[in-house]
């Protein structure tokens, strides 16, 4: 015998009755961890899929995948047979709108942190040319629920780009605290050119992982300037926030600077 989220199996019968819900409430499978439960319930309404874990208790598998926006019109998600380890995808057979039997396949979001980012920190304009060449500067700001420093920096992606690498290095991103709040935040910069800005965008949206897995994303709004040479420097996207080379780099600068003033004093 052993328990999941409060309810009892045996495992040389693998099947957990819910109680309270129709004639029957039948377990097929649970993630690695047990805290995710799918089956089948029986009652009036005929067969139907659910999903269960301990904060939302149990639930119609196909009302939740509508919840998320999915068209399961004429649909039947009968039996849930498998589930992954991590509780988000889940393998079942049941009827398409035509009648026929078939396997469908559902993927469940998993749990998302918001994060609070700034593209071109310290202005308010966020311009954006598209027939820059330059880099993009984006702040991610660490609080209380977002340590930076857990970021998966190789999942980040903004307009489908990834974040560039700076300096003799190629170092990506520097943490410092930029807004003043002790807080340690990320700086990122993406270059223009490996990035994919619809026209018409009014806001960009930054998406990676955290070490744990957990989905990150942030949205910041931005503005499109003509390219044509027209409008100011702020307009144009020539105000960017500089970047700041790496202690080597400024050495080198100062070597090449130091050797070109005495080619011309001889």
């Amino acid at each position: 015998m052993g328990s999941i989220g409060g309810f009892w199996i045996c495992f040389s019968n693998p099947h957990v009755y819910f109680p309270g819900r129709g004639f029957e409430s039948i377990a097929y499978d649970v993630s690695a961890d047990g805290s995710v439960v799918v089956g089948y319930s029986q009652s009036d309404s005929g067969i139907e899929a659910f999903i269960w874990d301990q904060a939302n208790g149990m639930r119609n598998l196909k009302g939740l995948l509508e919840d998320y926006g999915l068209n399961l019109t004429g649909w039947e998600l009968s039996f849930p047979y498998e589930i992954s380890d991590d509780g988000l995808t889940i393998v079942g057979g049941g009827y398409n709108p035509s009648g026929d039997s078939e396997i469908w396949i559902a993927s469940i979001p998993g749990p998302t942190l918001d994060a609070v980012i700034d593209i071109k920190p310290g202005g308010d304009v966020n311009a954006i040319n598209l027939k820059s060449k330059g880099v993009l500067s984006v702040a991610i700001f660490g609080d209380d629920d977002l340590d930076v420093s857990e970021i998966d920096l190789a999942t980040l992606e903004l307009a489908g780009a990834g974040p560039a690498g700076r300096g003799n290095s190629g170092k990506i991103g520097v943490f410092k605290d930029i807004n003043g709040d002790s807080i340690l935040d990320l700086l990122l910069y993406f270059d223009m050119e490996d990035m994919f800005i619809d026209e018409d965008a009014t806001e960009l949206t930054l998406l990676g992982m955290l070490n744990d897995g957990m989905e990150l994303v942030g949205s910041d709004s931005i503005r499109i300037v003509p390219s044509n040479g027209k409008g100011s420097l702020a307009d144009l996207g020539l105000l960017e926030q500089p970047y700041i080379p790496e202690p080597a780099t400024l050495f080198l600068l100062a070597l090449g600077a130091i050797f070109a003033l005495r080619r011309r004093r001889c």
